[in-house]
């Protein structure tokens, strides 16, 4: 089994050791990430009084709210549609 983990994380490879690669690094970042965020909110719930940090919590919650809007992919169609002409192309290319 750790033969096969160390297999599948080495460099270069097939398309699916890139794919496996690639998850397992992006799951160990969104892992990292939330640790840090729910240890950053036992620091603030520490310094705040109960109704503050209903108060942040309330904020917190439309902050996510609005970052699952802002992430439906807009920047890549948009770079999608701008790279999409010929000169453009040309530009990037030269």
């Amino acid at each position: 089994m750790r033969f096969k983990i160390k297999n599948l994380l080495a460099s270069g490879g097939t398309l699916s050791q890139k794919v496996v690669k690639g998850a397992f690094w992006v799951g160990l970042f969104k892992v990292l990430e939330r640790t840090l965020r729910f240890a950053g909110k036992i620091v603030v719930a520490r310094l705040l009084s109960p109704s503050d940090f209903g108060l942040f919590g309330l904020a917190c919650l439309a902050m996510e709210i609005l970052q699952i809007f802002t992430e439906t992919g807009t920047k890549q169609f948009l770079f999608k549609e701008i790279v999409s002409t010929p000169e453009v192309e040309m530009k990037i290319w030269v």
